[in-house]
Order: structure tokens, then sequence, then C-alpha cells
């Protein structure tokens, strides 16, 4: 369940996937942005949040797989592969040019919701087991934050865009 220290560097436990996250929210966010630029307006912070959704959860799920295998069940796997899942249908459905329906954009929410409730028991299980372990406490703090402040923004997009975002499929039709 804990995360080792980092040997490579000395770090503390925590400190790297700490580092991770900042890095691959950077480059997430920069991927969404390319990406969304090409889509048309109301569906662009949808593609920004979903790529920058993906990218994060790539590296942390197969951290999770690596715990699975090391130290027992993480619940990361499934909560990452939540998020992969619903993203994959969500930027599928953007990229079809189809009305994005309001069920995928739940299910973003809800993925992400899930990620944050996961990190929300690592806290409670680190304050109660090792409070000595600050830098992990922190890492699964700002984790946690990270993957509610996610899911209060897809719950969002999908409040400020339902109106804007809908594309008939007759429309669609007629241009393709």
């Amino acid at each position: 369940f804990f995360v080792p220290t980092c040997p490579m560097f000395g770090w503390p436990s925590g400190a790297a996937p700490l580092v991770l996250l900042g890095l691959t929210t950077a480059v997430g966010a920069a991927g969404g942005w390319v990406h969304g630029r090409v889509q048309p307006k109301g569906r662009q912070r949808a593609v920004g949040l979903c790529w920058i959704q993906a990218v994060v959860a790539v590296p942390f799920w197969v951290w999770a797989l690596m715990n699975c295998v090391r130290y027992g069940f993480d619940l990361g796997v499934v909560s990452f592969a939540c998020v992969l899942a619903a993203v994959a249908l969500v930027l599928r459905e953007l990229q079809s040019g189809l009305e994005l329906s309001a069920r995928r954009r739940r299910l973003v929410t809800s993925a992400a919701a899930f990620v944050s409730i996961n990190y929300w028991l690592g806290v409670m299980i680190v304050v109660a087991q090792h409070p000595e372990r600050g830098v992990l406490l922190a890492y699964f703090v700002v984790a946690a934050l990270w993957w509610t402040v996610a899911a209060i923004g897809a719950s969002r997009l999908h409040q400020g865009e339902e109106k804007q975002d809908k594309i008939p499929a007759a429309i669609v039709g007629q241009v393709a």
C-alpha cells in the first residue's frame, strides 16, 4: 500500500509520486490544449479535461499495479482503470462528432470522484497508522484534492456546456 522511497534520489516516501503528479498534470494540460483546439468551442474543455485525467491516470495505474504485485491489492488499480475507461468513452464520443451524452460526462465525474475517495482513504490510513510519514501524507492530500477538483471540474463541465455542446445527429450527418 505505501509508496516506497525513491532509491535513485533518496527521496522520502511520497515525494516521487508528488513530482509525477505535477509533471503528468503539465503534460496532460499541454496535450489537452493541443487536441482541444481542433474541437468545436463547446467541446474544448471536455477534451482538455479528459486528456489531463488520462495522462495523470496512466502512470498511477501502472504504479498501483506494481503495488499489487509487490505488496498486495491496491484500490488504485480499479479506480484509475475506471478513469481511463470513462475518458476513453468520452473521447471516442467527441471524436465521432456526435452529441456528447450527459451520461458519459457523469461517468467521468464519478470516476474522478472514485479516485479522490481512494486517496482520502489513504489519508485516513496514513494519519491513523503512520503519522510520521509527512511527505507521504502530503502526497495523499494533494492527490485527493487534485482528483476532487477534477471531479468538480467534470461535473461543472456538463452543467456549463450542456446547452452549447448539443449538435444534433442530423446536422452531423449532413456535414460528414
